[in-house]
């Protein structure tokens, strides 16, 4: 606080003994990671020059301040990065900490006078019960976005600090059985994905672009059929199987011994293991198979999930409408036809199929057979 001090006080502000010389690194559970170069925990003074990047104020014409868009991202940006570099994981956390105070909640809710919004981790908060009880009633009378949604036009000189979080085109990677379910793309390497041949089997796709997700012939449909296993299907409307030699098809009408899948998670690794109890990798000639009694590097894959999906289904639909409808005419088409065959398809593994059956009625569409 010297400049503070300095500029307004005559330097007569004096920070406390207690506090004089705290940094990010003091805080307890705090670990620096070995490719921090930055050096962002010891570092209490940070400036981010934009100068040359053409980042444009916006105006209003009804406001006295003005806003930047650029800047705000940038600000996104870094305290993600600090948050990734620094923070605990959900199973080490579980608590919300000094938010816990409901006094520190109320005075901040009470300053809001026209919008209130929170962004938090509702994984970890509602952990705590009255944290849980707001964003209950967030979720009740207010409006709820995933982070995902806002993920969109940053700049080339944050690049390497954006492709963790953007490669995917808003698709993320599950970290728990539990998330597995609906439409799923598995991943080999990276940004390539297993790729449904309409004779039933299968190849890796080719390497998408930074930002893209999964083609429509990449994206699978997972079924829980018990507490650590899953039947797939392509989208050829085919459950995958493994055959004698265990190559990996997709030809089966129902589901069978064969058609069962486990995915293993193991110190922060994901495998494929068949019915086999062998584990999935694509061979030399680029086909699939379940050859192997250990998960190597080869073994190892990330099953991505569609951000598009989370929420009700009449939102679901309304999400897969804005990433494939062109609008010529910036107006919104949804099917009017009645939901309940959703309802249904979201139960039996066959969203993805009926939402392509209702996009396909729709005359502006122009990603549908």
């Amino acid at each position: 606080m010297n400049w503070s001090s300095n500029k307004f006080y005559e330097g007569k502000l004096i920070a406390d003994k207690s506090v004089k010389n705290h940094l990010l690194k003091d805080l307890k559970n705090i670990s620096k990671k070995e490719n921090d170069d930055e050096n962002l925990s010891e570092c209490s003074l940070f400036l981010i020059d934009t100068n040359g990047y053409d980042m444009k104020e916006i105006y209003f014409d009804d406001e006295n301040s003005h806003g930047n868009e650029g800047e705000v991202e940038l600000v996104n940006i870094h305290i993600n990065e600090l948050i990734e570099n620094y923070s605990l994981s959900i199973d080490q956390i579980g608590e919300a900490g000094f938010l816990s105070d409901s006094r520190r909640i109320n005075v901040a809710i009470k300053r809001a006078r026209r919008h209130l919004c929170i962004i938090c981790n509702v994984q970890i908060l509602t952990h705590d019960p009255f944290i849980k009880r707001l964003i209950d009633y967030m979720i009740q009378h207010g409006q709820i976005h995933l982070a995902f949604e806002f993920i969109d036009g940053f700049y080339y000189f944050f690049y390497l600090y954006l492709k963790k979080r953007v490669k995917h085109g808003g698709w993320w990677k599950v970290t728990k059985f539990h998330e597995i379910n609906g439409n799923v793309a598995i991943e080999f390497g990276t940004n390539s994905y297993v790729h449904s041949l309409d004779n039933g089997l299968f190849c890796i796709g080719s390497t998408r672009s930074f930002g893209e997700g999964p083609e429509q012939q990449q994206i699978l449909t997972a079924i829980r059929i018990s507490e650590n296993k899953i039947a797939l299907k392509s989208g050829f409307r085919k459950y995958l199987a493994i055959n004698k030699n265990g190559l990996v098809i997709g030809r089966s009408d129902a589901i069978g011994m064969r058609e069962h899948f486990e995915p293993v998670f193991e110190n922060g690794n994901l495998a494929l293991s068949a019915s086999n109890d062998k584990f999935i990798r694509f061979n030399d000639e680029g086909d699939p198979v379940a050859m192997d009694d250990r998960a190597t590097e080869g073994n190892f894959i990330q099953i991505q999930l569609p951000v598009e999906e989370q929420g009700t289904i009449r939102e679901t639909e309304i999400n897969y409408v804005k990433k494939y409808q062109k609008f010529q005419d910036k107006k919104l088409r949804i099917n009017q036809g009645d939901i309940k065959n959703l309802v249904d398809a979201k139960k039996h593994g066959s969203l993805h199929e009926v939402l392509l059956d209702r996009r396909e009625q729709m005359k502006a569409d122009r990603y549908c057979k």
